[in-house]
């Protein structure tokens, strides 16, 4: 969501928020690998290559990935 906050204040004004924009470029690259992580061990454990199977598998409850998700993103706002 800030990211695309950011991009709509940037393009809307024309400037950016200094200090968004340094935890953005902080934090984004986790996020990605965090996601990208969690599409390919689907991948893997399903041997699908579906992305719109993939996306149903990591939206479902109980899911160990999706877990990880979470616990990655919860590890990333408490880095801070």
């Amino acid at each position: 969501m800030e990211v695309y906050e950011q991009r709509n204040y940037i393009q809307h004004s024309g400037i950016s928020n200094e200090m968004a924009m340094a935890k953005l470029n902080k934090t984004l690259p986790s996020i990605i690998e965090i996601f990208r992580f969690a599409i390919f061990q689907t991948v893997k454990k399903n041997e699908t290559n579906d992305l719109d199977e993939v996306l149903k598998k990591l939206e479902s409850p109980n899911n160990e990935i999706r877990d990880m998700i979470k616990n990655g993103l919860d590890f990333l706002s408490l880095k801070g």
